[in-house]
């Protein structure tokens, strides 16, 4: 499932989820220093208890010039309807928030170089190019998370814990799946089976193989 709000939010409170932009790092252009982000799922309620969660995403666009940069994945615990209002710079609850998205639990890591982006911005040429799409195999945390939230909201935070020697276009960091290009952030979630069905499953086996036994030789 496809992500109903993303966006990201600056030391200084600053954030306008309509723009939809997921820039984390550090960028000098407007509004703050210091960025987070955040993805919004709205979750089913039939899908039943969850095994296994994946984030799948496509970088838009990659800043500075480090060899690689790492996004930390982490939970969010205010309110998700915060997370759809504009907040202008030294708003008390944008800050809040993104204090809110730097901290708690994590639920896994990213490692993202230039060539997974859609715009390669580590040189000053900020080229244009395919790029990957990525897959972060989500921790027990996560799916705790989302069980307990199944039919209502998952918010998840993700920050980058590396910085480049130098910034390009006065940023250093990345921007995952944004609806401004087209490029992917998608919650994949893993059903647990159901007793009766792994049951059946098992005698269906041992049935098979006691015609095996009584077959004739």
């Amino acid at each position: 499932m496809s992500s109903s709000l993303q966006g990201d939010i600056s030391d200084q409170g600053f954030g306008s989820p309509i723009a939809y932009f997921t820039f984390m790092g550090t960028s000098l252009n407007v509004g703050g220093s210091v960025w987070r982000a955040f993805w919004v799922f709205n979750l089913p309620s039939g899908l039943g208890p969850v095994s296994e969660a994946k984030f799948v995403v496509q970088p838009s666009a990659y800043f500075g010039d480090a060899p690689q940069h790492t996004v930390v994945f982490t939970d969010y615990l205010l309110s998700p309807t915060l997370l759809s209002s504009i907040y202008p710079v030294g708003d008390a609850t944008g800050q809040a928030i993104f204090a809110d998205l730097g901290a708690g639990t994590v639920y896994g890591q990213l490692n993202v170089v230039p060539a997974d982006a859609r715009v390669d911005c580590s040189t000053p040429g900020c080229l244009p190019q395919s790029g990957h799409t990525l897959t972060v195999q989500l921790n027990s945390a996560a799916v705790a998370a989302i069980n307990a939230n199944l039919g209502g909201t998952f918010v998840m935070g993700g920050y980058v814990t590396t910085s480049s020697p130098n910034m390009i276009a006065s940023s250093d960091g990345v921007q995952l799946g944004t609806f401004l290009s087209p490029s992917i952030a998608e919650l994949q979630l893993v059903p647990t089976p159901e007793p009766g069905t792994a049951g059946l499953v098992v005698l269906a086996g041992l049935a098979v193989l006691g015609l095996r036994r009584r077959r004739p030789r």
